[in-house]
């Protein structure tokens, strides 16, 4: 039988966003378009000065990307979890002739950050952390009066056909708890969400999807042979759509925040 649980474990996290380094580029389609959007979003925000930003999760550089396409920001301070991602984005700020950029390696949820921002930005990222409150109250220290969060997550409905036949899978919060949890350090709290459906030939193509993404650093047990079969039996049955196909769902969460 699989095995439920669903604690995310930031070593796991680490080795397996390691591994996806050269498959992510080419498969994590869904999370460079929530980069874009995310940055589409911040830059229609009037007024907003950008002199110092910080990025919180950058991986291959998606957001980076999408950022200096529009910014030259004085300082960008950039963090990842896995310290090779700073070659990635090395090839990022070339590609841009920009040099104004530091890494910070480690855990976002440990590590201190520098003050006076203008900006926190992060995509696809803080569905991995273990305590939001405490993360967003930390942040609203690192920012200017008036400075802005910018961040993507997922919710609730995310992976939901892996999670109905697994029972594996991270808690997503509810866009209520998210407000809630915002609420004592910023204001102007702006949220929208999306769902993004995706199409795959088979249950196995959906599990490489998943690997080769990175996205799987959730703890559980080896599966067997009979786990396996079970998942793509019931993924066949209960998740085929028209043309012979199966379906996963992305949710994307987008939001905006003022720090008070």
């Amino acid at each position: 039988m699989m095995h439920p649980i669903a604690l995310t474990n930031k070593n796991m996290v680490k080795q397996r966003f390691y591994r996806s380094i050269v498959t992510y580029n080419q498969s994590a389609i869904v999370q460079k378009n929530i980069a874009q959007e995310l940055v589409r979003m911040v830059s229609s925000i009037e007024g907003l000065k950008l002199d110092n930003i910080l990025e919180i999760g950058c991986g291959t550089g998606f957001l980076t990307d999408a950022i200096l396409k529009q910014y030259q920001p004085r300082q960008y301070i950039l963090n990842d979890l896995v310290g090779l991602m700073q070659d990635e984005i090395t090839k990022i700020t070339s590609k841009h002739n920009f040099s104004r950029w530091s890494f910070i390696e480690g855990d976002a949820e440990k590590i201190p950050f520098p003050g006076h921002l203008d900006l926190v930005i992060s995509s696809s990222t803080i569905q991995w952390f273990q305590d939001l409150v405490s993360f967003f109250k930390a942040i609203s220290l690192s920012l200017k009066n008036n400075g802005t969060l910018a961040l993507s997550t997922f919710g609730e409905k995310n992976f939901q056909e892996i999670k109905a036949i697994s029972n594996i899978g991270l808690h997503y919060p509810s866009i209520l708890e998210l407000k809630t949890w915002l609420a004592p350090y910023f204001s102007d709290i702006q949220v929208k969400e999306d769902i993004i459906p995706l199409q795959f030939v088979s249950p196995r193509e959906i599990l490489l999807h998943v690997k080769q993404t990175g996205v799987n650093g959730i703890e559980y047990k080896k599966w067997g042979k009979s786990d396996l079969l079970h998942f793509e039996n019931t993924y066949k049955e209960t998740f085929s759509i028209p043309g012979n196909m199966l379906g996963l769902t992305y949710h994307p969460v987008f939001v905006i925040a003022r720090k008070r």
